[in-house]
């Protein structure tokens, strides 16, 4: 249950930062981070491949391995 309200949370945050480029009128949002957002956005992104490579293993070799 915890592994999919953090899968489905970094989901929506995601949904919102594409509407949030919609809407945003000066070109792209992407253009207008700073370097320590786009830092935090890579650490995101590492964590939840990790985090979905450990489930991916998991689901193949059960949980005592």
């Amino acid at each position: 249950m915890a592994v999919s309200n953090i899968i489905g949370g970094n989901t929506f945050d995601v949904l919102c930062v594409a509407f949030s480029d919609i809407a945003y009128l000066n070109g792209s949002i992407y253009h207008a981070f700073a370097r320590t957002q786009l830092l935090i956005i890579a650490m995101t992104l590492m964590h939840v491949s990790i985090l979905v490579t450990g489930l991916l293993d998991r689901e193949k070799h059960g949980i005592a391995g």
